[in-house]
């Protein structure tokens, strides 16, 4: 049976520690020497470990320091984090993947007007799900933006639907609570309006986990039989979704498509067994915001503040058998 990817917090809090830079240190490592960062991350998921994980293995090699915060998916606990953090004096540098974008402005604008220097991460820091600044001083962004986002996952719903009419969907949302999902429910929306073949039979939420995705997909496919498409906001609901499936008449009927491209997902699509995922590079995305986070803070120009990362993904916005060869993922649980 397959588990929840979900983290306890006993496990990203292990990351929660300051990197001391060694006095014989190589000049490499003096680049980040005056960078002390608070790396906010939305919950204690799998992709969120990967994402931290990078984050302190580049602040570590060029010397910054940083402390992993997450917020589990409580918009009111990330907003206090981050009050905490500029109350302290302890961080120079903030790269915020908000749980809340709208909602934790006001304490982003707080920081900017006491110095620190701010990054987005993966969802943007303002009510638009856009890649360009939505607050003065901003030091940048990288992230999927909407309605790419929506629009890449559509376009693999609408190339497993092709010769079904209508063609019965299942969506499932990974947290009720995060504006991320929130904003790309509202995409998925209208591209099921332009799409009217195209029906949506049921939806629900699954915690951005493996046991939720198991749970939403058997209650669903209690009352519903006559299904051709379920997809996802991320491959850790996929992987329990598949299983629910795989006890039902519709087992390798269903086609299965993920979000984040991670690991086991990339390894399924290879095989045949998912359709496809939308690309997600977490490893990357913390690598270029710290950069960024550390060169601002002494002073250097940051050559691209808007990072796209469908602009940057070696295969485009989405993952599937035909390009899957080329993709190396970034995330989740290595079965090999």
């Amino acid at each position: 049976m397959f588990v929840s990817r979900r983290l306890a917090p006993s496990t990203i809090g292990a990351l929660s520690f300051a990197l001391a830079l060694s006095a014989a240190g190589t000049v490499v490592a003096q680049e980040g020497k005056d960078a002390r960062i608070a790396y906010f991350l939305q919950g204690n998921t799998s992709y969120n470990q990967a994402s931290a994980e990078k984050a302190t293995e580049v602040a570590t090699a060029k010397g910054a320091s940083i402390n992993v915060l997450s917020g589990d998916f409580d918009p009111s606990k990330q907003f206090s984090q981050c009050q905490d953090a500029i109350t302290t004096g302890r961080y120079n540098a903030f790269v915020i993947y908000p749980v809340d974008g709208a909602g934790i402005l006001p304490c982003v604008r707080q920081a900017i007007s006491a110095g620190i220097k701010v990054v987005a991460l993966d969802s943007p820091l303002g009510p638009q799900f856009t890649i360009e600044p939505q607050v003065e001083g901003l030091t940048g962004s990288v992230l999927f933006p909407e309605p790419d986002d929506a629009e890449a996952s559509f376009s693999m719903v609408k190339k497993a639907c092709e010769g079904k009419d209508p063609c019965n969907t299942v969506y499932i949302i990974g947290s009720r609570a995060a504006a991320y999902d929130a904003a790309k429910l509202k995409e998925i929306n209208r591209l099921y309006a332009e799409n009217p073949t195209i029906k949506l039979v049921a939806s629900g939420a699954s915690d951005y986990s493996a046991d939720g995705g198991l749970r939403v997909a058997r209650d669903i496919l209690v009352a519903n039989q006559d299904i051709h498409v379920i997809f996802a906001n991320d491959d850790d609901t996929i992987i329990g979704v598949e299983q629910a499936v795989s006890d039902t008449p519709l087992k390798g009927k269903v086609a299965l498509i993920g979000s984040g491209a991670s690991y086991i997902g990339v390894e399924r699509i290879r095989a045949g067994r998912w359709f496809g995922s939308k690309v997600s590079l977490p490893q990357t995305d913390a690598e270029i915001a710290v950069n960024m986070a550390i060169d601002a803070v002494n002073g250097k120009a940051i050559e691209k503040s808007a990072v796209s990362v469908p602009e940057i993904s070696p295969v485009g916005p989405v993952v599937t058998r035909e390009n899957a060869d080329k993709f190396e993922a970034q995330w989740g649980v290595q079965t090999n």
